[in-house]
């Protein structure tokens, strides 16, 4: 809904889709955002960090992900979504973003990147799981890095055809 309430207003002509994990948001949404212009869909994964209930075993899926239909977007803006992703969730995602995007479509996403986020006292990303690195290994999904090779790597085995990783002291 965050990315949905500037859009609200009359200059947004076209139409929303905003997907999200915990069931609460997603109701508020709905409630909240005209049905004929914003639609929200509820995920199917789980997360011990951002379930409801604190979630299931963190590869325990109720359904594949199926945003929409294929070459049916223009745009995919994912905003505090891959800082919250093991691997197999990430590769999933980027996916279902390209299966979904049309020819010539737009993809923006953030990331923790590994050779471009401020570690110290905030952010250590000290466990690794796979190519992810998480910064608590009870709560994996609650923040996690990527090194840039991984994700550029991962992107193009999907179809990208640019990927441009804009280095940030937070998210790239």
């Amino acid at each position: 809904g965050r990315i949905a309430r500037p859009l609200k207003d009359g200059w947004f002509e076209g139409t929303y889709l905003g997907v999200d994990i915990d069931t609460e948001m997603i109701e508020y949404c709905r409630n909240a955002f005209a049905a004929s212009r914003f639609q929200f869909l509820l995920s199917p994964h789980k997360s011990k960090t951002y379930s409801p209930n604190g979630g299931a075993a963190h590869d325990a899926r109720q359904a594949s992900l199926s945003i929409a239909e294929p070459d049916s977007k223009d745009f995919v803006y994912s905003v505090s979504l891959y800082s919250h992703l093991l691997e197999a969730e990430f590769a999933e995602y980027l996916g279902e973003s390209f299966r979904i995007l049309r020819s010539g479509g737009w993809m923006y996403l953030c990331f923790f990147c590994m050779e471009d986020v401020d570690l110290g006292p905030r952010w250590t990303f000290a466990h690794r799981r796979g190519n992810a690195f998480v910064e608590n290994d009870d709560l994996p999904e609650a923040a996690v890095a990527y090194k840039k090779a991984h994700v550029v790597r991962l992107a193009e085995s999907w179809g990208f055809r640019e990927v441009t990783v804009i280095p940030h002291a937070v998210q790239s």
